[in-house]
């Protein structure tokens, strides 16, 4: 990918990632982002910083070893006592170390971001060897366009769209070009069992054309095919008669009912018990 003209690109917000950034707005960038842990870091921005972090340790760690040469003192048993510039070194590799552990976990939070990966995946740093060489390999990989998701963008630009500049070898939707299989060859359909179709409208030639009869000649356990016949009479429903009133009932005296048996009597109470005889 071609740098950036700053002149004529649009200024990159904070927020953003700065792809393809140049030395001096990486470590600005650095210092301006310095704990903030949501957004993306491009390559560019994280490995400069490296770069930068890389010669202020050199410095330090000369300075650090230019003081303990510097009045180191040897006993008579061969033991050396390093000089008190020792300390001074040491005082300033601490300070840097405490100055520049938060900035550098959020610039390695960001850079996984960039690479659409949690930035909770610096933790697996803690493993011994196997943990720094998997986060060395992750910082390494191109930038993921759906790294999008951790943006935090705020109005300094705003409608501000970073550009991701995606790999040739990156597609969402599949490789452009010719499919990696073959092409299929062409279908070949069947011989017609019935010439002289006039229809080509299905997947054979010459399908009929539907409502119009077609008489095909006889064919091996092929069957006939007949013009429709006329088309069936049409069947109407005839609703019955409506209902007449109630028949009258018939004049006369009422008729008796036919004799039966005498109805039962009901047998009332029970007859008292007859006196029971004194007894002598």
């Amino acid at each position: 990918m071609a740098p950036i003209d700053p002149r004529s690109a649009p200024p990159v917000p904070l927020w953003a990632p700065f792809y393809d950034a140049p030395f001096g707005v990486a470590i600005t960038r650095f210092w301006k982002k310095y704990a903030r842990f949501d957004g993306r870091a491009s390559r560019s921005e994280y490995w400069w910083w490296q770069l930068a972090q890389a010669i202020v340790l050199l410095v330090l760690y000369v300075i650090t070893l230019a003081g303990g040469l510097a009045g180191a003192t040897f006993a008579g048993d061969g033991r050396s006592q390093p000089g008190p510039g020792i300390f001074v070194g040491g005082a300033l590799l601490l300070l840097w170390w405490l100055g520049t552990i938060v900035p550098n976990l959020a610039l390695l939070a960001r850079r996984l971001h960039d690479v659409n990966l949690s930035g909770w995946l610096i933790l697996i740093g803690l493993v011994p060897y196997l943990g720094g060489i998997a986060l060395l390999v992750m910082t390494f990989l191109s930038p993921n366009p759906y790294g999008a998701r951790f943006d935090r963008p705020d109005d300094e630009v705003p409608g501000y769209v970073p550009l991701v500049p995606v790999s040739p070898t990156y597609h969402p939707a599949g490789p452009p070009g010719p499919h990696p299989y073959p092409p299929a060859p062409p279908q070949q359909f069947p011989a017609q069992p019935y010439p002289g179709r006039p229809f080509a409208g299905g997947p054979y030639a010459g399908e009929p054309v539907p409502g119009q009869g077609q008489i095909y000649p006889p064919g091996p356990g092929a069957c006939q095919v007949y013009p429709p016949g006329p088309p069936p009479p049409p069947v109407y429903f005839t609703p019955p008669p409506p209902a007449g009133p109630p028949a009258a009932p018939p004049a006369g005296p009422p008729v008796p009912p036919p004799p039966g048996p005498p109805a039962p009597r009901h047998p009332g109470p029970p007859p008292p018990p007859p006196p029971e005889a004194p007894r002598e």
